[in-house]
Parts: C-alpha cells; sequence; structure tokens
C-alpha cells in the first residue's frame, strides 16, 4: 500500500478536528487492565475523555494520562499497544464530539443479540447464496452466520493461537497470519474485526479486497474501529454498543 496507512490518514483527519475544537490541550486518561497477553488474544484498552468513554481491543497494554497534544507526540504507532491508545483516544474524543456513537462494548446478551442482527441484515440484503469470511472470530458472530448461511458458505480466519484449528459447527478456524489472504479474496463479503486497525492488518485486508477489480465488500464490526470508520469513511456494523 503506497502513501500513508489508514491510521495514519485517520490521525491527521482526528488533529484537524482537534484544531476545529480548539481541544488539543484537554486532558485525556487512557488505561488497560492486563499484562501483555498471547499473540493473537485481544483485550480492552479504555479511553476517557470529560463525560464520554471509548474502547479498542489490543493484545498489548497501553496506559496514558495527559494532554491529548501530549499524547500524540508519544505515539508512534510502530506497536499494538500504540495504536490500540491512539484508537481509544479516537472513539472517545469523538464520541464526546458528537460525532460518532457506539463506542463501548455491549453485555454478553446484547453482544448475541447483535449478532443474531448482523446475519439478519447481511441475508435480507444479499439472500441466501453468498459466501462471506469472517476475520477474527468471534464465537456469536460465527455461530449467527454459519445458521443463517450454511457452513459451506462461512469461512472464518483468527490470529489467536487457541482458535485456530478448532472447529465451529462444520468450520474450521484458519491460522490468520497464513489464511486471511484467501478469506477475503475466495469471499464475496467479508466481515472484520475493527480491531485489524490496531493488529497492523487493515491495509492488506483493504488491498486485497480490490485485487482483480472483483471490488469485494469488506465491513467492518466491533467498538474499536468507530471513529476511524467515520473518519477513514468505512462501513461498519455494531448494533448494540453504547
Amino acid at each position: 500500500m503506497c502513501g500513508l496507512s489508514l491510521i495514519e490518514e485517520s490521525l491527521s483527519a482526528f488533529k484537524d478536528i482537534l484544531e476545529k475544537h480548539k481541544i488539543f490541550d484537554k486532558t485525556i486518561r487512557i488505561k488497560s487492565e492486563f499484562e501483555f497477553e498471547r499473540e493473537g488474544k485481544e483485550m480492552p484498552i479504555e479511553a476517557d475523555f470529560f463525560d464520554s468513554k471509548g474502547f479498542a481491543f489490543s493484545n498489548e497494554p497501553c496506559s496514558f494520562e495527559g494532554s491529548l497534544s501530549e499524547l500524540l507526540k508519544v505515539n508512534t504507532l510502530n506497536s499494538n499497544g500504540e495504536r490500540g491508545c491512539i484508537a481509544a483516544a479516537i472513539n472517545a474524543v469523538m464520541k464526546q464530539l458528537g460525532y460518532i456513537r457506539a463506542t463501548i462494548p455491549c453485555s454478553d446478551e446484547k453482544a448475541h443479540e447483535c449478532a443474531y442482527e448482523m446475519a439478519y441484515r447481511l441475508h435480507l440484503r444479499w439472500g441466501n447464496n453468498i459466501n462471506i469470511g469472517l476475520v477474527g472470530y468471534h464465537d456469536y458472530i460465527a455461530d449467527s452466520l454459519i445458521k443463517k448461511f450454511s457452513s459451506k458458505n462461512v469461512q472464518i480466519s483468527d490470529l489467536d493461537v487457541e482458535n485456530i484449528g478448532k472447529n465451529m459447527n462444520g468450520v474450521e478456524i484458519l491460522d490468520g497470519k497464513v489464511h486471511t489472504k484467501d478469506v477475503i479474496a475466495n469471499n464475496f463479503l467479508a466481515l472484520v474485526t475493527g480491531s485489524s486497525v490496531v493488529n497492523g492488518t487493515i491495509d492488506e485486508i483493504i488491498d486485497i479486497s480490490g485485487q482483480d477489480n472483483k471490488n469485494r465488500l469488506v465491513i467492518f464490526y466491533g467498538v474499536t474501529i468507530a471513529g476511524i470508520n467515520y473518519l477513514g469513511r468505512l462501513k461498519r456494523l455494531c448494533f448494540k454498543a453504547q
């Protein structure tokens, strides 16, 4: 991918918003209550800005307290922790300013309802006979997609080493490092975890979707990409988050 990455482009647009609202000097607090996790295992990073919270998921922790200008100076976007820190901050700030919503993860019950609604809406729009790749395993989403579209029409890849190789209702969870390209290239639609903007895979995912001039459809899900989705004009599904 030539030029700036998606998160770099989004960060530039975010700085313009901060300048517009004159809030570079305002304080933000970011925390993650976990240590470094195993490869692919993601945990929440929470950002607090005035009355708003923004979350992002990462396999690396991040903590910060200070002004937004200081935050932007110390984060080089060279690690999952730094990208997670920035994504959470963008979510909290842009929610406070009224640009976005749905930045706080939903409860387990609501997550189940959200997954059902995702599958229902995709089916309503495109019918039974489409192939879907789920990039970033989520048990409720995987279950809903397989029930709605059948196991033969769904492929799944994930980076969490504890998920790889498992069988989900007739669909094997593939190694994301090896098979994500195929999961996107071989399917009409890719439903992709928003944490791809944190783990550094999002640019490749978008590039792959446009190969061969086929313009495969990519839709992101979850809270991590809420703000960057707005800034980058992407497509996102997240029905039950706050």
